[in-house]
């Protein structure tokens, strides 16, 4: 199993729900960084196989989120590190 993070600052507005992730993908859960540029923290588990098809859900899902004007900015990593 892998992890990944992505990091953010949400508006008052930032609300969502995950749907369709790529097969055997979970959301772990989500939290504070205590960063003040990235605030928040979201934390996925799941296999190597279609990691890359994770990390491209999850850009086109927070490209979105920031397009809407629910996120101010996110960063996707691969080890916790805001």
């Amino acid at each position: 199993m892998d992890t990944i993070f992505v990091f953010y600052e949400n508006t008052p507005e930032g609300s969502w729900k995950y749907t369709k992730p790529p097969k055997g993908w979970d959301w772990i859960g989500s939290g504070s960084t205590g960063s003040p540029t990235y605030p928040r923290e979201e934390q996925f588990n799941g296999p190597r196989t279609n990691k890359k098809a994770m990390l491209a859900y999850l850009d086109k899902f927070f490209s979105k989120l920031k397009a809407k004007d629910v996120v101010v900015r996110y960063k996707i990593r691969q080890s916790y590190f805001p």
